[in-house]
């Protein structure tokens, strides 16, 4: 295909600067992100818990949910978590700061059930490098806060904006030897020759994946801009409803019982498994009992699970990421999104995939700073020291 010498150009001036500005961001965003395919392991494997081991099939939650409310029914009232599906300590609460934020210092008491029927409570400092991990693939590193979200994911999700000029641009650039080099890893013809090879290669490869990834940050940072916009098609209405409080307040020594609970939510989600439930604002009139449902034959909402959001006194759902009824294919239209971006189809083999195209994205990047780093040292050298030039080994790369 033939394009003319000015638009190509143009079109790589505009390649090369939007990888250049966005290059360092993305590369963070991309290494982070591929790791946080496995952060469930990472966790497990930074901080792993001393309790004995216990299944879902023959493990007394309700005892010792009651027995838990019976001993600390005023620190479990404000919040805590329920794990349905852990290997050990399903139940934990924090005594020292909450699960937002990026604090050191963060305390959680485990407690489990021992052999005799008494509870097992153990402090530990909450290990951060998997939420690390999370938070360097989310906002790059960059601290503070606009508004009610980290100052980093706007940023990248500006330099996903530049992130699609650059994948444009480059595809344009490439379109009059794109048949011809596709494949083509010339070592042979030098250093610079081999990686911009290499770049071009892992580009258009994983085009797909580059584009999705891209479309899906800017709709996450900027998410709030679309939602507004989008409600000025309901006569300025929000598109989302807080639920309203109850009348009267709840009390942590009436919560139903955790099978209760269970039921409801399969009831409401046909096929979905409940793995971890958390509570928060047990003793007043807003009580919440978030459910994490996971399903493998479906396209979830979050990185591994769809959420029901239910009031756990009366058993009445007030919000789910599992859409029914007239909403349904609203939902499933802003679940892929959130699918495509996470991964979570496919099984470990879509986490394995999303995790090596995470690195190669990463390499993107870092190749093409690299050729634009050479390129540039190469005009250096030429322009100030051309004897030097002449007689260096960079000028037969």
């Amino acid at each position: 295909m033939k394009v003319r010498s000015d638009i190509l150009r143009t079109y790589q001036g505009v390649h090369t600067w939007t990888g250049i500005i966005a290059g360092l961001v993305l590369f963070i965003g991309f290494y982070a992100g591929s790791l946080t395919m496995f952060k469930h392991e990472i966790q497990q494997w930074a901080a792993p818990i001393q309790a004995p081991k216990v299944t879902s099939s023959n493990y007394d939650y309700q005892t010792l949910v009651d027995t838990a409310i019976n001993e600390h029914s005023e620190q479990l009232a404000k919040g805590f978590n329920l794990d349905l599906h852990t290997p050990n300590a399903p139940l934990s609460w924090y005594i020292k700061g909450n699960a937002r934020g990026m604090e050191l210092d963060k305390q959680l008491n485990f407690a489990h059930l021992n052999v005799n029927g008494s509870l097992n409570v153990s402090v530990q400092t909450e290990n951060e490098l998997a939420d690390l991990v999370d938070y360097l693939h989310r906002t790059a590193g960059f601290i503070g806060e606009i508004g009610h979200d980290q100052s980093g994911v706007y940023i990248l999700g500006i330099a996903c904006v530049l992130y699609f000029l650059a994948l444009v641009s480059g595809v344009i650039i490439l379109l009059p030897t794109l048949v011809k080099t596709f494949f083509a890893l010339r070592k042979e013809k030098g250093f610079s020759r081999f990686w911009l090879d290499s770049h071009n290669l892992v580009g258009i490869a994983s085009l797909p994946f580059h584009l999705v990834i891209a479309f899906t940050v800017v709709v996450f940072a900027f998410h709030d801009f679309i939602y507004g916009g989008l409600a000025q098609f309901y006569d300025g209405k929000p598109l989302f409803q807080r639920p309203t409080p109850a009348a009267q307040s709840f009390h942590i020594e009436n919560l139903p019982r955790i099978d209760e609970q269970v039921l409801a939510a399969k009831n409401y989600a046909p096929g979905y498994e409940p793995i971890h439930i958390r509570y928060s604002n047990l003793n007043s009139a807003s009580p919440s009992a978030v459910f994490m449902m996971s399903n493998n034959n479906a396209v979830v909402r979050g990185p591994d699970t769809d959420y029901l959001f239910m009031n756990p006194y009366t058993l009445e759902v007030v919000n789910s990421s599992y859409p029914q009824g007239e909403d349904a294919v609203w939902g499933n239209m802003v679940a892929s999104i959130f699918s495509l971006h996470f991964g979570t189809y496919g099984g470990d083999w879509g986490r394995w995939g999303y995790f090596i195209m995470g690195l190669l994205g990463a390499f993107l990047f870092y190749s093409g700073n690299l050729l634009w780093i050479d390129k540039r040292f190469k005009k250096i050298l030429i322009n100030a020291v051309p004897c030097l030039w002449q007689n260096s080994p960079l000028a037969f790369v």
